[in-house]
């Protein structure tokens, strides 16, 4: 395996999983921010590995989400082939896009569209020893195939006031972001904080955000969808709406009063919902499963980004993906 794919990896060689986590941020940051998580996951022995962009490439940057896709395609076939089992982990920012969704739908669907039609290999595994085990999708939007950006904004737009609105500027043919997303993106940490992410944030090429993604990995794989409760740049409805359309079944809400049991139930008439025996779950559009296309969700209470950074969200976040490690 090409030493340069493996950018930013964490990994314990005594531990007996053979999981790896593989982190995709999204559009702006590089895999900085990911940090506090993964030395989460390192301190209790597991695997992680952070891969930064194309498209925030100095030297050779890519410039749509076919570049940035294919290099992450490659380095998952290089760890399925070492015999990893692949927990995918995307996050995801907006203002009409879906970038870090986008890019791991792309590469895992394209992957895995390969094998899909031969009857010797099943949708999920593409190497012999190792295999793609879950997608997670933290606070992400959810593309339809043949769906544009444009048709996607129109979905989402009633739930959501600021998902186009974010503080950016174009320079020189790159996107910035300006201060004020400083409190969208890390409102619940404190000042400096705050300031110490959004000075890692780097230009996004401005020309590559019409690209279309051409396959939706979630519907090869089963999938988790993370909603932060308390985001500001994508509404928790705005992300119900999202994950509604895989026909995800919302599991494990610990509140009676979840924004996401409160959202599910007052749009019954939209698409038929029903509850589980225990009372805790709420299955929309489909029955309870664990296979390909199958998406469960879960919460957490957090701003946009701050579930990988500040250390009681970390936490909450970091159980969850490990629940997911299979035996």
């Amino acid at each position: 395996m090409a030493n340069e794919a493996f950018e930013s990896i964490k990994m314990d060689h005594s531990q007996a999983s053979n999981t790896m986590f593989v982190f995709v941020p999204g559009a702006w940051h590089p895999t900085d921010y990911l940090e506090p998580m993964r030395n989460y996951l390192s301190e209790r022995g597991y695997n992680s590995i952070a891969i930064s962009h194309q498209t925030l490439d100095p030297i050779n940057p890519g410039t749509s989400v076919f570049d940035d896709a294919a290099k992450l395609e490659k380095v998952v076939k290089e760890l399925l082939d070492a015999g990893k089992n692949i927990i995918l982990v995307m996050r995801e920012y907006n203002n009409n896009d879906s970038y870090g969704g986008s890019v791991g739908s792309q590469a895992i669907g394209h992957l895995l569209s390969k094998f899909r039609s031969t009857p010797s290999h099943g949708e999920e595994n593409i190497s012999k020893i190792g295999k793609i085990v879950r997608l997670v999708y933290v606070a992400a939007l959810v593309p339809l195939a043949g769906e544009t950006t444009a048709a996607l904004s129109e979905v989402i737009a009633a739930d959501n006031a600021n998902e186009f609105s974010l503080p950016l500027e174009i320079v020189d043919g790159r996107m910035f972001c300006k201060q004020e997303i400083k409190e969208l993106f890390y409102g619940d940490l404190p000042e400096s904080e705050r300031d110490k992410y959004y000075k890692l944030l780097q230009g996004w090429p401005a020309t590559g955000r019409p690209d279309i993604p051409t396959h939706f990995g979630w519907q090869y794989v089963p999938s988790t969808y993370i909603c932060a409760t308390n985001d500001r740049v994508v509404s928790a409805k705005a992300q119900a709406r999202m994950w509604s359309r895989a026909n995800a079944t919302v599991s494990n809400l610990e509140a009676s009063q979840s924004l996401l049991k409160q959202w599910t139930n007052s749009r019954l008439g939209e698409k038929p919902c029903a509850t589980t025996g225990s009372g805790d779950s709420v299955v929309v559009g489909k029955p309870l499963s664990s296979g390909p296309g199958y998406m469960t969700v879960k919460e957490i209470d957090s701003d946009h980004c701050s579930m990988f950074i500040l250390r009681k969200h970390v936490e909450v976040l970091g159980s969850i993906l490990i629940e997911m490690v299979e035996p």
